[in-house]
Order: structure tokens, then sequence, then C-alpha cells
């Protein structure tokens, strides 16, 4: 089976973007989910919030991903 995507560029630039972005979007939640893990065994203070939303984009801009071309 084959199949054919095609964009009407650049009318279709969000969609263009979320389908070539979401392999990365998924590797990058992947990655965070495996970082949260870490942290909830590890932390000693439930005040990582900062921590855990700091790493959160720095794991998205790892992986390719920018929230601001996909909202």
């Amino acid at each position: 089976m084959k199949a054919k995507f095609t964009f009407n560029l650049p009318e279709e630039m969000y969609e263009y973007n979320v389908f070539f972005k979401s392999d990365n979007l998924l590797s990058a939640l992947w990655d965070y989910s495996q970082y949260l893990r870490h942290q909830d065994r590890q932390a000693e203070t439930p005040d990582n919030i900062e921590i855990m939303r700091k790493r959160f984009y720095e794991i998205l801009q790892e992986n390719g991903v920018h929230l601001d071309d996909l909202i």
C-alpha cells in the first residue's frame, strides 16, 4: 500500500507542520514522560514544577518541535 500526501503551501502550512513534526513530537513526549518518571522517583519535594517546565521545552527543542509552529 502506498500513500501520497499533498499540501497546498503556504495555505496549508499548519497541516504540513503537524504532519511532518508528528514523529518528532511523539519522541519528545516520550522523552519527557521518562524524565517525569525519573523525577517522581528522585524528587525530595514537589516544588520542581519550574524545573520540569523548562526541561519540557528543552526536550521539545532537542526534537525539533516548536509549539508555536503547531498552534
